[in-house]
């Protein structure tokens, strides 16, 4: 199992973190301007970052379900795409970037990893498959310590068409491991569902609780192609953003419309 990205952010009272994925760089109904949404929200405030949760590229091959007929433009041309995202965005302010199913088609087939590949390049948190993340927040002295918060970050499976079996899928997450914070990309229908668990804590010999955060990112598709084909509804294509204090352990999350 990897081990987790420990983040210190000590000159931060508080961060917001929009958690987003399904780029599908080049399939013909990806949305460039979702993606620059995204940079203009991220550089509007110093304290702000991202989670990438996968399927950045449409990968599209004879054998897919994708048409790579209808494919926009080439694999090259998405990899260098996403470089550039990574630019204007800033390395830094990404927590964490990890693959999809799209992504690993090319794995599969030829043995490289375009997703890895540009995080290399670009220096850029990297894992495939799930990540485990753990931000530090505050500079308080001894006496009261940093505030710690932990994410767990996966790219979701399951094709539910209801909206209870993708809730279940979400929150089957929960299986894996305690986190305060769980993120899942995949179904391309942003939701935000709060939870609280009873915890026995080894101080005092006291149940505690637990308040956890599930979130589904949204996705830069516009409704079409297979969408369409399959007679899936209008989804929205915004994205959770998650605020941490720094002064007190605390989320709060909502979906911008």
């Amino acid at each position: 199992m990897d081990k987790p990205f420990i983040l210190d952010f000590p000159d931060l009272k508080s961060i917001e973190v929009m958690c987003v994925g399904d780029f599908h760089l080049g399939d013909a109904y990806h949305s460039a301007e979702i993606m620059q949404d995204i940079v203009n929200w991220v550089k509007a405030k110093k304290n702000r970052f991202i989670t990438i949760d996968g399927d950045i590229f449409n990968a599209a091959l004879k054998s897919s379900i994708s048409d790579v007929y209808s494919e926009r433009e080439t694999l090259q041309e998405s990899m260098d795409k996403f470089e550039n995202f990574i630019d204007l965005v800033g390395a830094d302010r990404i927590l964490v970037c990890i693959d999809g199913n799209h992504d690993q088609r090319v794995w599969n087939q030829v043995g490289i990893d375009p997703v890895r590949f540009v995080c290399n390049k670009k220096k850029v948190r990297y894992r495939s498959g799930e990540a485990y993340v753990t931000i530090k927040l505050g500079s308080h002295g001894k006496s009261r310590g940093k505030i710690m918060y932990t994410l767990f970050v996966t790219h979701g499976v399951g094709g539910s068409r209801s909206a209870g079996g993708k809730l279940n899928n979400l929150m089957r997450l929960a299986e894996i491991v305690v986190a305060d914070v769980y993120v899942q990309g995949h179904q391309h229908d942003p939701v935000i569902k709060p939870r609280v668990i009873n915890e026995w804590s080894s101080q005092g010999n006291a149940i505690v609780q637990h308040k956890q955060v599930f979130v589904v990112t949204g996705s830069c598709l516009e409704r079409g192609g297979y969408a369409v084909a399959k007679a899936y509804p209008p989804v929205l294509t915004k994205s959770p953003v998650l605020m941490f204090s720094g002064e007190k352990k605390e989320i709060t999350a909502n979906i911008s419309i």
